[in-house]
């Protein structure tokens, strides 16, 4: 037939295509009673009698099928589904013995005198044929249920006993019109079809005539000296021609009048394709590039390719490093694979890599590598390098003078640049540095020393001048001890620091609730978006009032300016906004500010009136619209801790006209939790027990 010239191989039907359809039957296609092939751009019926052969329903709507075929061995067919199809000829059908309803709806059929094939489906009940050409003919009905008697609906409309009848009466003029009608319309279908082919060999022949050169002129560009601009200014100019060319194409396709056939079916559908296939082609993935462990210059990057939770910790007892990477309980470990080197530990897991870079310079022959028993992590304990310096601990009672400021600046190559006159660069390599100096940020005046001078504000040219030498600034007044989590980099050590911070306030709070007719008010503030809401001017003008000199003043200007912050962010974020808080003190000795980071606690100590309390609080909310800090009331909580048998019912707190809710209990960290334990609830049953104990006799 010409109509096949225009079929070429689309999707065939693949047993894959079938599995995936039989998930419902666990993939077994052997045992299928059901399967949906619709939409799958089938162009023909193959295989399926032959894989499914207890098939009861068949969906293959929605397809290209020219033909019905391959479906005589599937004996308890019962429902046939080919709407939406390419079908001419109905045929082939004689062998689905249990087949009850089939249809045919929008196809091409035109040769109605071929359903009489269905006179040996004795089983046939329901049969569609709305949208096919035969439906046009006249008798169309009359000849359908005359040559059919065991059908019982025709395109949805049930048939009478007495249409039956009447069908039966004048069954030969009607088959004469049939047929007659038939001949005409497969005329005009032969008519069709070569029109068709010749468009298609027409279509064919179109790309050839567009080709360079098959005009008869000549394409050789012999423009050698046009400069890059206007070669580039040629190929936009080109590309968008082509762009302009295609777009004429498409719209011109889908506009040009056809007529609906097989063929200006398939048409459409190879358009679509190709285009389809022309994006694909245009959006291919690109090959995935080689991830980069180390950079071209020698930085090494951090790398979590495995996603896997770890922690980095210095032993400054034991003068090491540790990482305790939290590998999966039940892998073996024959699938890692671990490389210490003297500034990065990697650790390649089931071949995805784990990189990071270590605080200090190590011994890669002297690293151990152990995995534990119970959780399966993986540790590695790398000993530092000789002459690597140790950081130890000051205690607050330790009498050691501190050293002048500029004899903490060693003497190492960086200093012999900035002397020399250098532009001094920032260095960001954490194996050059095994702890962060905080000694000369702030500037700490002793007792011993003279009053603080006033300290002038900054001059309006306020620039950098690396160049210079610095010189140790004037005495400042002394800063407020804040914590700033930020600045510890063990892991450990920040929840120790968090507890003893609470631990003072804590304790004064109990002894606070041992007087006479006395409460405890603990106000918990939350600002919104911390520091993002702070002016970078602002801060530096508090930064010059400390003590800190110019040039580190003007670098924080100019790494604030135009870069969002967050409290969590960077170490520098928590440690500046605890140095602009510096000034945010309590007024009375009956209240106190508890300060970690960003989160804020005011607790009030109070006897009988809560107006130093309340007080306190306002001139709090006054502070913040001062410095730019917008205090978040909605988040805002209080406790109110009254171990009075007999209280009256404490008036709610309000801070810029809105009330602030009270909650009737927190939820604190451990470490807070135990300490407080320790330092009060276990002093005074260790005492009692003792007392109790030794009292006791043996009549007791």
């Amino acid at each position: 037939m010409v109509h096949n010239v225009f079929l070429r191989c689309l999707h065939p039907v693949t047993e894959d295509m079938v599995r995936r359809r039989a998930e419902h039957n666990e993939g077994q296609i052997f045992s299928l009673e059901e399967l949906s092939l619709h939409q799958q751009d089938i162009e023909r019926i193959e295989h399926i009698d032959r894989w499914c052969r207890e098939l009861r329903i068949l969906y293959l709507q929605n397809n290209l099928i020219p033909r019905m075929e391959n479906l005589g061995r599937l004996k308890k067919l019962e429902y046939l589904n080919l709407a939406l199809n390419n079908i001419e000829v109905i045929e082939n059908l004689e062998g689905c013995e249990s087949l009850q309803k089939l249809d045919l709806t929008v196809n091409f059929v035109g040769r109605l005198s071929s359903l009489e094939s269905l006179k040996h489906n004795v089983h046939l009940r329901e049969l569609f044929l709305v949208g096919n050409p035969c439906t046009q003919f006249q008798g169309y009905r009359q000849y359908v249920v005359a040559s059919l008697p065991q059908l019982q609906r025709l395109d949805g409309t049930d048939i009478s006993r007495s249409e039956r009848i009447r069908s039966v009466q004048g069954l030969d003029e009607v088959r004469r019109q049939v047929l007659r009608q038939e001949r005409e319309y497969e005329q005009r279908r032969a008519a069709e079809k070569e029109e068709a082919q010749r468009s298609a060999a027409g279509q064919e022949e179109g790309p050839a005539d567009r080709r360079p050169g098959s005009d008869g002129r000549r394409y050789t560009n012999t423009n050698t000296t046009a400069s890059p601009h206007q070669q580039e200014e040629e190929l936009e100019e080109s590309t968008r021609s082509q762009e302009s060319a295609e777009e004429q194409r498409e719209t011109e396709f889908w506009h040009a009048p056809c007529l609906f056939t097989p063929e200006s079916r398939v048409e459409a559908y190879r358009h679509l394709e190709d285009r389809r296939r022309g994006k694909a082609e245009e959006t291919e993935k690109k090959p995935k590039a080689p991830r980069t462990l180390i950079t071209t210059d020698g930085r090494v990057l951090n790398v979590n390719e495995p996603k896997l939770d770890f922690c980095l910790t210095e032993d400054e007892e034991n003068n090491s490093v540790v990482l305790d990477l939290s590998v999966y309980r039940h892998m073996d470990t024959s699938l890692m694979d671990v490389d210490v080197q003297p500034t990065y530990a990697r650790v390649s897991v089931k071949g995805k890599i784990f990189q990071v870079v270590l605080p200090a310079e190590v011994k890669p022959d002297s690293s151990t590598a152990q995995r534990s028993q119970t959780t399966g992590h993986l540790v590695l304990t790398m000993p530092r390098a000789e002459g690597e310096l140790i950081v130890r601990k000051t205690t607050p009672g330790s009498s050691s003078p501190r050293p002048p400021l500029n004899t903490l600046r060693s003497s190492s190559p960086e200093d012999s640049r900035r002397k020399a006159g250098v532009p001094e660069r920032l260095e960001v390599d954490p194996s050059k540095r095994t702890a962060v100096d905080l000694a000369g940020i702030v500037w700490r005046q002793r007792a011993s020393e003279n009053p603080p001078e006033a300290a002038a504000p900054l001059s309006e040219g306020f620039q950098d001048h690396p160049d210079e030498d610095p010189t140790p600034s004037p005495p400042r007044p002394p800063v407020t001890a804040t914590v700033c989590p930020g600045v510890i980099l063990a892991g450990d050590h920040s929840s120790l620091l968090t507890a003893q911070v609470f631990h003072q306030p804590s304790c004064i709070s109990l002894t606070h609730l041992e007087t006479k007719n006395s409460h405890v008010r603990m106000l918990f503030i939350d600002f919104s978006t911390a520091f993002n809401t702070i002016i970078p001017q602002q801060l530096i003008y508090k930064l010059d009032q400390l003590g800190l000199n110019t040039t580190l003043c003007s670098w924080l200007l100019d790494f604030l300016t135009g870069r969002p912050q967050a409290v969590q962010g960077c170490v520098l974020s928590p440690l500046l906004f605890t140095l602009l808080t510096h000034d945010c003190t309590p007024t009375s000795s009956s209240n106190l500010f508890i300060k970690f980071a960003d989160d804020t606690t005011v607790v009030g100590l109070i006897n009988s009136d809560e107006t130093i309390y309340r007080s306190e609080v306002s001139r709090l909310a006054t502070w913040c619209q001062d410095n730019s800090l917008h205090l978040n009331v909605e988040k805002t909580k209080e406790i109110v801790v009254d171990l009075r048998r007999e209280h009256s019912q404490h008036a709610p707190l309000t801070i810029n006209g809105a009330a602030v809710e009270r909650t009737e209990k927190s939820e604190s960290p451990a470490p807070i939790r135990t300490t407080c334990y320790r330092g009060t609830v276990e002093s005074v049953l260790t005492s009692c027990i003792a007392v109790w104990y030794g009292a006791c006799t043996v009549s007791c």
